[in-house]
């Protein structure tokens, strides 16, 4: 079942972001789609879901990439374990500035929009969420804002039944170690993850 979102999804014209798209119900994706998984999902399908009928069985978040900004406490103490680039934002390597704005010179317009809720969901209203599992390592650069991501989506929620909003943060994993096959902590995560659907 999917949910196609277009008209109930307003983006504002400075924001970079496709207006449309069609998203499958439980959506996993790693590094930079996870902020959109989370957009689009809470941007759109909650609304969307009210108006037509639709709604969202769940979301599986991989290591989401939530924040661009990169003004966060594990950039510096996880860069040396982390394969993701920790350059800072006036860079124009910065990875944020490259799937951004690539290509675009750093402005104070540029760093108001990243840290728009639109572009960096994790200060986005939770409010009726559904129900969530994210996955990330704890020597990750970006595991600062995962974990605030996951506080915010509880606090926006604190009515919600036990279990239906779930962070897994694992000792010494770095980013998206679900991929590296061979961890038994990725074969056991993986696990996690497919009870977690089964169980939507």
């Amino acid at each position: 079942m999917n949910c196609e979102i277009s008209a109930e999804l307003t983006v504002p014209a400075s924001l970079k972001w496709p207006s449309d798209m069609t998203l499958d119900v439980f959506a996993c994706r790693p590094l930079a789609d996870g902020e959109k998984i989370v957009l689009y999902l809470h941007g759109g399908a909650y609304k969307f879901g009210q108006h037509t009928g639709h709604c969202t069985r769940g979301l599986l978040l991989l290591s989401p990439w939530v924040d661009l900004m990169t003004k966060r406490p594990s950039i510096q103490c996880n860069a040396k374990y982390d394969f993701l680039c920790a350059l800072p934002l006036e860079s124009p390597l910065n990875p944020a500035r490259t799937f951004y704005a690539p290509g675009c010179p750093l402005s104070p317009e540029m760093i108001t929009e990243m840290a728009h809720p639109l572009v960096s969901p994790v200060y986005a209203n939770f409010a009726e969420f559904p129900p969530t599992l994210i996955q990330a390592g704890e020597k990750e650069i970006i595991i600062n804002k995962t974990s605030q991501l996951y506080k915010n989506i509880a606090a926006h929620n604190p009515n919600a039944k036990c279990g239906r909003y779930i962070y897994e943060c694992y000792a010494d994993m770095i980013h998206v170690f679900h991929q590296f096959l061979d961890l038994p902590d990725a074969q056991y995560v993986i696990a996690k993850a497919g009870e977690f659907i089964k169980a939507l």
